[in-house]
Formats: structure tokens, sequence, C-alpha cells
């Protein structure tokens, strides 16, 4: 995300820490939060103030933000660092919970470890099935932008609605015996773990791609992912918080 934001090294370290730290999930209403707002609404509004100051951006994101305009008018300051939080937001803190409840789950099965170890064709289908039986996010609000009725419920113009993806992704008509945890799926990416319609998640293939790629580079270097006795492991899904996964790693 760095990288796409055309900032620095040392933004990497500052979005892992705001992962971290929780400062990814606080908004400037936040209890606790300063005046200033969240360490990384500081940080962009200086970004974005260079950015400004520069005869034309220098990165694509900025140029893009910095030239939009909702009804006509162009976006303030606060709109522009907010979506720039929201990029790392869904784009590093999603991937990292993506990332854990991968790793994790092959510490709990060394049976499985094995099976991608031996067949790396599968991995892409271990990554869908992760994603639906262990969604990263496990729910999120939306607005109704109109009245409307689902399955007898009424919801009006303006009501909040909490869509539970985690429940949706275990939804006996849609997957069978969808409580197990399996890679022969007829419809592997039958999940709603990237969203769906208008709004599905726009970095969904970045997604799989580091997904992908963490798994390869993970089977590459260790040929075995061992519990340590005592530890209580962290449940799947663990929806964004995440305990240490302890775990011994067997090189090759």
């Amino acid at each position: 995300m760095a990288h796409i934001m055309g900032l620095g090294r040392e933004a990497v370290g500052l979005f892992m820490q705001w992962s971290m730290d929780g400062t990814m999930m606080t908004r400037p209403a936040t209890p606790g939060v300063a005046p200033e707002g969240p360490a990384s609404h500081v940080y962009f509004r200086a970004r974005i103030a260079e950015q400004r100051a520069l005869p034309e951006p220098t990165n694509h994101v900025f140029k893009v933000l910095l030239g939009a305009e909702i009804d006509g008018r162009p976006l303030s300051d606060q709109e522009l660092t907010t979506q720039l939080h929201f990029m790392v937001q869904a784009g590093v803190h999603t991937t990292r919970s993506f990332l854990a409840h991968l790793v994790n789950r092959l510490v709990q099965d060394p049976a499985l470890f094995a099976r991608l170890d031996a067949d790396r064709e599968q991995i892409p289908l271990y990554l869908e099935e992760s994603l639906r039986h262990d969604a990263p996010v496990q729910r999120t609000t939306r607005i109704a932008t109109r009245d409307v009725e689902i399955s007898g419920v009424l919801i009006r113009k303006g009501e909040t609605v909490e869509m539970g993806i985690g429940s949706a992704n275990r939804d006996e008509g849609q997957h069978g015996a969808p409580a197990e945890f399996r890679l022969d799926r007829s419809d592997p990416r039958g999940h709603l773990a990237f969203g769906a319609g208008s709004h599905v998640c726009p970095g969904a293939m970045l997604a799989r791609l580091e997904g992908a790629t963490a798994v390869r580079v993970l089977l590459d270097r260790a040929k075995a992912l061992e519990r340590v006795p005592g530890v209580i492991y962290p449940p799947l899904p663990g929806s964004l918080g995440h305990q240490p996964v302890p775990a011994r790693l067997v090189g090759r």
C-alpha cells in the first residue's frame, strides 16, 4: 500500500504499527483520540499538503483524489484524509487478518499443511475456503438508501443494517456442510468475504495475490509448522483481532 501511494519506506512500518495497535480502527470522534485525530490522519494531512504544494501530484492515487469532485466540488482535506486512512484500513488491516488466519489454520492442521506442500495447485482453493470459513471481516454496516423488504422484514430508508458476512458464508442454503473446512467446494468463490455488487472489494485480486505468495513462500522455507505445547491459540476466525500465533517452524 505504501508503494501504491508512492510513499517512502518509512510508511511501511507506520502502516503495520497502526494496524497492530488499533489506530486504523479509530476515528477523530473515538474516545481518547487527540483533537488533531489519530496518528494516521495527522500523517496523511501532511502528505496531502505536500502534494498540493507541487505543480502536479507525484503519485496516481493523490492525482485521482486531488482531482476528484462530488457534485461539482473538490474533496476536502478531511475527506481525502479519510479515504487514505480507509485505503490502509482495507488494504493492510484486513490483509493482516487474512494472513493470520491462513497461517493459524496451517499450525492447527498439519495434514492440511502437508497436503498443500505436496500439491501447490491447491493453494488457490485453500485461500477461497479460508475467505469463506474464516472471513477476515465477519460483519459490516450499511445504511439503507431506500425502503426494502427482505424475507418479510421491512427495512426503511436511513436505517442502519448490520451485515453478517460470517453468517452468510455459513448459510446451509448456499454451502453444503458449511461448518467444515473443505477444499472441494463446487463454487470456491461463492462467498461474501469481499462483499458483492457495487460494494465488492476493489483490492480482492491484490489480497488473493498476497495470500498466495505468503503461503507459497512459507511452504518453500518450512517443511512443517508445529504447535507449541501449552499455548492457547486464538480462535478462527479472529475478526480483525489477533493474539500471537506461536509455532515452531521446521526449516528445509
